[in-house]
């Protein structure tokens, strides 16, 4: 096509400036754009940066210098972007310990946090430190020569936090093979990931490949297990094959990537003439397995665009220029559809948004971050602005349509910001001042400093923050808005702790004194394997699960593990007194896998409890519904989980390492998430095969909540359940559910639609309302 580019490099310029808290300028910060192509850049002594060769749309910025963070602020550039101010501030720090699976140090690793580009090398103890990272949610990676890549992912949600994980990473098997053509031609310059088949859920480590001029790929190592393989051409085409069990070195995997689909059609201004040098965006809505990247093309002369090669997903598309911003489409390209040979994209004129942010005392706030998402369109359109001296502000390239406007690095229930219309100059955003909650955590049978410890906040209305306290027990937890807080105190050996709640104005700093913790019990035991011999090396992990997902830390995770010394034997602090549904459960690599063992309750250390080794078997199945195949579906084996996986889009699945026997399955099938079990006999050193076929009705039901005069919950969650059930509790419910609940859902207020149970077989069945404080996805 004339004149049509794809991934254009444009003619824009973006300009901005570092600053501190204070408002001077910070030189030497490294400052990152994300985009087609991510790039870096240092601000000069006055804080300075610039980015060129920009086309008109969206990006993202974010900054660091040494423990200050800034970021991540979403941009717009158009023909006359303001100058962005990145403000910075006290960020969170990782220390990272990369051991391999006989718990020694790895020297030279390398770590990182996923969507980050810095990095750093583990010395002789095989520790690493990251700073200046951006509060929340953190998946760090390590990757050393000769292993497998490694996962673990934590929450440090406050400011000045420095949390520690340890990663430990496997010897791995190499991988070849050759991504080719539908007419047997290799094919190029196509990433290959080597993905876990776990659930969605679990994002573990994807080791990864380039394709080579002939089409050949060589993985270095991977751990050996079941995979899907997925291959990504130019962040833009994405294939996945069946599932596969690797177990010893792979030279023949050969994957067939077709054309893909094809986008095309015009772009115009008002008056339907063409729009040439127009920036066209789409950007994936259906990327399960995380691996496309935005695409984006330009109009040529006349207007006409194309963007070849796509995946069977749906897309939102929408172009930009230095006049404005065109109406977004959501397209869906999958195989069973024609897709769309043309689209008309017309330019309008962009508009903003102004305004001021005050405190709660009605003074000017200056250099917070104001952010404006899009109520109507898609996730493209998300843009911010930083506020100056008088607390003015000004978001501009909008779109007409609502938009959802907060002050602050994230939108908190408790600040929810207000919704205006493009184009609106008079907006008034109020934040309190932040506060603080400090004070000292002690053993209460010694006074002494409890060691690692991690500290949970809940609010109402609020999603629980999550921080690490001091070695010597000091905590102080900065940045929290006014409100009730209780504090729960927690650790790998701790008993769980909670404080009443505590009542914290706007800028106070409010003092605990002492908090008094307690150590856990101590459960112990020995691992053997069939013949009663010790096993040495064994992971031995204890919780209520689920034991299929590693790649979580003790802040997101109730699972503590240790592994077994020379003589099988192995002890682990921290077992809730008075606690139930705990099991415990060993692995090894070479002697295999024990049925989960219950843990009792009570004050007293349980008994010892010997773990037997058996054979381990792998189960390949396929889900389907109707005679149809179910994708997306969750599968889990056995409870607590021992492993999990997701159907791909032939409903097809692979559990590998479950213990001989017969083993539950549970499937949750979408949409609504009803579960099905069925049993299957594994053979150890075998492949079970299965078909799993869930049943499906022809009734609907449709639910609302109601709350009563007296109540005061926003959000409740909702399950189905066949026949007549009570419970006496929510865990009890979530048992329940687990092993046949008939459908879930969200109730979100009373303008949410009635929540509908499709596919029901008739019958009497119970609905369960349980009222939520908080956004459940917040």
């Amino acid at each position: 096509m004339p004149g049509a580019t794809e991934q254009p490099s444009g003619s824009m310029i973006l300009v901005g400036q570092v600053v501190g808290q204070d408002g001077e300028a910070i030189g030497g910060a490294s400052v990152w754009i994300e985009s087609a192509s991510d790039r870096a850049t240092e601000t000069d002594t006055d804080g300075r940066f610039a980015f060129d060769g920009l086309s008109p749309g969206g990006y993202v910025l974010m900054a660091r210098k040494g423990e200050l963070t800034g970021g991540p602020h979403p941009v717009r550039v158009a023909g006359s972007s303001a100058p962005v101010v990145i403000r910075l501030e006290p960020g969170v720090a990782a220390r990272v310990t990369v051991l391999d699976d006989a718990s020694q140090p790895i020297e030279g690793a390398v770590v990182w946090v996923l969507g980050d580009p810095m990095t750093a090398q583990t010395d002789a103890q095989g520790t690493a430190r990251l700073a200046g990272l951006s509060p929340g949610w953190l998946e760090l990676e390590a990757q050393a020569h000769g292993f497998a890549p490694g996962r673990m992912s934590t929450i440090l949600d406050a400011a000045g936090a420095e949390g520690r994980v340890t990663i430990t990473l496997a010897k791995g098997v190499p991988v070849a093979g050759r991504v080719r053509d539908v007419r047997g031609v290799g094919i190029p310059g196509v990433q290959v990931f080597a993905v876990p088949a776990g659930h969605l859920l679990e994002r573990q480590a994807r080791a990864s490949a380039v394709t080579g001029a002939d089409g050949t790929f060589s993985i270095a190592a991977i751990a050996p297990g079941a995979y899907w393989f997925a291959f990504v051409r130019d962040g833009r085409r994405e294939t996945r094959t069946s599932g596969r069990l690797v177990e010893r070195a792979v030279d023949d995997l050969e994957i067939v990537m077709d054309d893909g689909a094809l986008v095309a059609g015009a772009v115009v201004d008002p008056d339907g003439r063409p729009a040439s040098h127009a920036t066209v965006h789409l950007e994936p809505l259906d990327d399960h397995l995380g691996l496309l990247r935005p695409r984006k093309t330009s109009s040529g002369a006349d207007g006409a665009f194309e963007l070849r090669g796509l995946s069977e997903a749906r897309y939102a598309l929408h172009a930009e220029s230095e006049a404005g911003v065109s109406q977004v489409y959501v397209i869906d390209l999958d195989a069973r559809e024609p897709a769309p040979r043309h689209l008309g994209l017309v330019i309008e004129s962009a508009v903003e948004i102004a305004g001021v942010v005050v405190d709660d005392t009605g003074a000017p706030v200056p250099g917070i971050i104001v952010q404006a998402r899009s109520q109507e369109r898609a996730s493209t359109f998300a843009s911010s602005a930083t506020t100056g001296a008088g607390g003015e502000f000004l978001i501009e390239h909008l779109p007409t349509g609502r938009f959802t406007v907060w002050a602050g690095r994230e939108e908190r229930p408790a600040d929810q910001g207000i919704e205006v219309m493009a184009g609106d100059h008079d907006v008034r955003l109020e934040v309190s001042r932040a506060g603080a909650i400090r004070g000292e955590v002690v053993l209460d049978a010694t006074g002494a400093a409890p060691g690692r410890f991690r500290i949970r906040l809940e609010a109402p209305d609020q999603r629980p923050l999550r921080t690490s306290g001091g070695e010597d027990g000091k905590f102080e937890v900065r940045g929290l808005w006014p409100g009730e807080y209780t504090l729960v105190f927690y650790g790998p050996e701790l008993v769980e702790t909670r404080t009443a709640p505590v009542a914290l104005s706007p800028g106070e700093t409010l003092d605990l004194g002492r908090v008094r913790v307690q150590r856990g019990r101590t459960i112990s035991g020995q691992v053997v394997d069939g013949a009663g011999r010790p096993v040495a090396g064994a992971k031995v992990r204890m919780g209520r699960g689920p034991f299929a997902w590693p790649t979580f830390d003790d802040s997101l995770s109730e699972v503590r593990s240790t592994v077994s010394d020379t003589r099988g034997a192995f002890s682990i602090v921290g077992l809730q007194p008075a606690t139930s549904h705990i099991s415990i459960e060993a692995e090894h690599p070479r002697h295999g896998r024990s049925l989960t063992v219950d843990v009792p309750g009570g004050v007293a250390d349980p008994p010892p409890v010997t773990l037997v080794l058996r054979g381990v078997g792998s189960v390949v199945g396929m889900v389907v519904q109707a005679g149809q195949p179910l994708a997306h579906a969750l599968i889990g084996a056995g409870d607590p989980e021992l492993a999990g996986s997701t159907t791909d889009e032939r409903g097809q699945f692979l559990l590998p390492a479950v213990p001989e026997g017969a083993l539950v399955l549970r499937v949750l099938s979408p949409p609504d998430y009803r579960a099905h079990t069925h049993t299957v006999q594994v053979v150890a050193g075998a492949q079970s095969r299965v078909t799993i076929d869930v049943p499906a009705g022809n009734v609907s039901l449709a639910a609302m909540v109601r709350p009563d005069a007296s109540a005061s919950f926003a959000f409740a969650e909702v399950m189905l359940f066949q026949g007549d059930r009570a419970f006496s509790n929510r865990r009890e419910l979530i048992a329940r559910y687990i092993s046949g609940g008939q459908g879930a859902g969200i109730w979100s207020g009373p303008s949410t639609p009635p929540l509908r149970f499709e596919r029901l077989a008739p019958g009497d069945y119970t609905l369960c309302a349980v009222p939520l404080t908080q956004d459940p996805f917040a």
